[in-house]
C-alpha cells in the first residue's frame, strides 16, 4: 500500500515542510519590501521633484532607475530564495510520495541537501504558525490503495486546492493596487501636478507600481489557466484509471510527468501572502483532506483496481 498518510507526518519531511515555509515567507517579505518600498520611495521622490525643482524630468528619471533597481531585486533577491523554497517543496513531495527526482532540477538550481534544509527549519517558530499545523495534509484513507493510485490522488487535490486560493488573491491584489494609485494621484495632484500640467508625468509616478502589480496579477491569471489545463488532463487520466483504460505503468509516468509540471507551476507562479490562506484556511484544509479522502473511496470500491 501507499504509505504515503504515514511518511508525511515523518520527522524528516516535518522539517522539510518547516524550512519550506520559511522560505516562501522569506519570498513574502522581499515582496512587501518590494512593493511599500518602491511606493514610499517614489511618493518621496516625486514630492522633492516637483515642490522643490517643478522638474518633470526628474519624476521620470527616478521613476525610471526605481523599476530598473526594482527589477534588480526581484531577479537577484526575490527569484533565488524563491528556487530554493520550490526545491525543497519537491524534495518533499518526491520523497512523501516515493517518485524519482528529476534530475533537470539542477538546471533551476542544486537539490537541497538535509543539512541545508536543516538550517532553515530551526527558524521554524510553532508559536507563530499554530493555526497553521504542518501535519496530515493527506487523508490517512489513500495508504489503504496502491501506491501508484494514491499518488494521483494526492496531486489531484494539490492542484483543487491552488485554483481557489489564487482566485481570491487576484481581486484582493487589484484592490490594493487600484487604491494606492489613487493616492498617488490625490498626492501629487496636491504637490502641484496641475501647475506642471503634464499628466504623462503622473504615469511616470506610478510606473513601478504598475510594473509590480502587473506582474502579480499577469502571473496569476497565468497560474490559473496552467492549474485548470492541469486538472482537466488529471480528471481525465483518473476517469480512465477507474474504467481500467489505463495500466498502472501509464499512471506512473502521468504521475511523474504532472510532478513537472506541478514544480514548474511553482516556479513561475505568484507567492501568495499568508493572509490569503488564512481567510479561509480551515475550510479549505478540510476540503483538500476529504477530497483525497473521497478519491481513495473510488479506488477502494473498485474490486478490479483493489486487485491489480
Amino acid at each position: 500500500m501507499a504509505n504515503i498518510a504515514t511518511r508525511q507526518n515523518e520527522p524528516k519531511h516535518i522539517a522539510q515542510l518547516q524550512a519550506q515555509r520559511m522560505l516562501y515567507d522569506q519570498v513574502r517579505k522581499i515582496k512587501l519590501i518590494r512593493l511599500f518600498g518602491a511606493t514610499a520611495i517614489n511618493a518621496l521622490w516625486v514630492y522633492i521633484a516637483i515642490s522643490n525643482w517643478q522638474s518633470e524630468i526628474m519624476v521620470v528619471i527616478g521613476s525610471g532607475l526605481l523599476v530598473a533597481f526594482e527589477y534588480l531585486t526581484e531577479q537577484f533577491w526575490q527569484e533565488r530564495i524563491h528556487k530554493k523554497a520550490v526545491l525543497v517543496q519537491e524534495v518533499f513531495d518526491t520523497e512523501v510520495l516515493d517518485l524519482p527526482w528529476n534530475e533537470d532540477h539542477t538546471l533551476i538550481g542544486s537539490k537541497p541537501m538535509s543539512d541545508e534544509i536543516a538550517q532553515w527549519s530551526a527558524r521554524y517558530n510553532d508559536k507563530r504558525y499554530k493555526d497553521a499545523p504542518l501535519q496530515n495534509w493527506y487523508a490517512d484513507k489513500v495508504d489503504q490503495i496502491p501506491l501508484t493510485y494514491a499518488r494521483l490522488c494526492c496531486q489531484k487535490s494539490n492542484i483543487d486546492w491552488d485554483v481557489g486560493l489564487r482566485k481570491r488573491y487576484i481581486f484582493g491584489y487589484v484592490l490594493l493596487i487600484v487604491a494606492i494609485v489613487a493616492v498617488f494621484a490625490i498626492l501629487i495632484r496636491f504637490w502641484g501636478i496641475a501647475e506642471v500640467n503634464k499628466y504623462w508625468v503622473f504615469f511616470a509616478a506610478v510606473l513601478p507600481l504598475l510594473k509590480i502589480g502587473w506582474e502579480e496579477t499577469k502571473g496569476s491569471f497565468k497560474a490559473i489557466e496552467n492549474l485548470k489545463r492541469m486538472r482537466n488532463r488529471i480528471d481525465a487520466k483518473w476517469q480512465e484509471l477507474l474504467q481500467g483504460e489505463a495500466s498502472d505503468a501509464e499512471i506512473d509516468s502521468a504521475s511523474r510527468v504532472w510532478q513537472d509540471e506541478i514544480f514548474r507551476h511553482r516556479l513561475h507562479s505568484p507567492v501568495l501572502p499568508r493572509f490569503i490562506y488564512r481567510l479561509k484556511r480551515s475550510e479549505d484544509e478540510v476540503t483538500m483532506y476529504r477530497s483525497s479522502e473521497a478519491l481513495a473511496d473510488e479506488v477502494l470500491a473498485s474490486d478490479a483496481l483493489m486487485q491489480r
